[in-house]
């Protein structure tokens, strides 16, 4: 009897990581989806269902996967021009990934994500670029010191001196070499790269950065490698790439 017993607890556990796994796998769809197809209302139904986890259960590392999905909303907000609600969001990503440092304060992908909101703050009042960019570097640099291959800090340190300008420490070069080491570091970490937005952001960034950098050619590889992942990435299929494909036949 106990015997049996056991064996049924065994399976009931069983049972329910798997779900807890589908779970988990559902959202990361909900979250790709969200990010290749600029979907604000599947950030919300997944960043929902985060926050419905995280008040049963009160473990950090739900807040944080709330603060980075927020992080990704803040993009698609400002992708549809509404900056009111990107800055919204934001401050409630800002104020989770502070709450979450106060729990796990050297956690590298929190100190990462947090110095990242601080330069999307940045770009919300420029004038706040004064203190906000330097406590923003702060944090990067203290997560690269805890986790020197750690993807979301290299990329948060790219996406800085992409966008600071040159004559406060930007630059475009170096931009382009932390996002090329940003895509290194999650294409070497051994986890599953699929409906990872994060990788597939950071791969559209490179582009970016490239063609800043007037390396054309490098710019069009990133773009057509994010298409090879998803081909129906409306942003890259419909703008980046055929602008950068209409600027290199415009070049030669």
């Amino acid at each position: 009897m106990k015997k049996s017993l056991f064996l049924l607890l065994i399976v009931l556990c069983m049972n329910h990581l798997n779900a807890q796994n589908q779970l988990s796998l559902e959202l990361q769809q909900i979250f790709y989806k969200a990010y290749t197809t600029n979907n604000i209302s599947l950030w919300e139904i997944g960043i929902q269902q985060l926050q419905q986890s995280y008040q049963q259960s009160k473990e950090p590392s739900l807040l944080l996967a709330i603060a980075r999905a927020e992080s990704g909303l803040v993009g698609t907000c400002m992708g549809n021009k509404d900056s009111d609600q990107a800055e919204k969001v934001a401050d409630m990503a800002e104020a989770h990934l502070l709450e979450v440092l106060e729990s796990i304060e050297d956690n590298a992908d929190a100190n990462a994500l947090y110095g990242g909101i601080l330069g999307m703050q940045i770009s919300f009042s420029p004038m706040k670029g004064m203190w906000l960019g330097p406590k923003s570097s702060k944090y990067i640099l203290k997560a690269l010191k805890l986790e020197a291959d750690n993807p979301i800090a290299w990329h948060q340190q790219a996406s800085s001196y992409l966008h600071t300008p040159a004559m406060f420490g930007g630059d475009v070069a170096k931009a382009v070499e932390n996002f090329k080491q940003a895509v290194a570091s999650y294409e070497k970490s051994g986890e599953s790269l699929d409906y990872n937005w994060e990788y597939l952001n950071t791969l559209t960034w490179l582009g970016i950065a490239y063609m800043k950098n007037n390396s054309v050619d490098e710019g069009i590889a990133s773009f057509k490698k994010c298409l090879e992942i998803a081909p129906d990435f409306g942003w890259v299929k419909h703008q980046l790439l055929p602008s950068a494909e209409k600027r290199a036949t415009e070049e030669r």
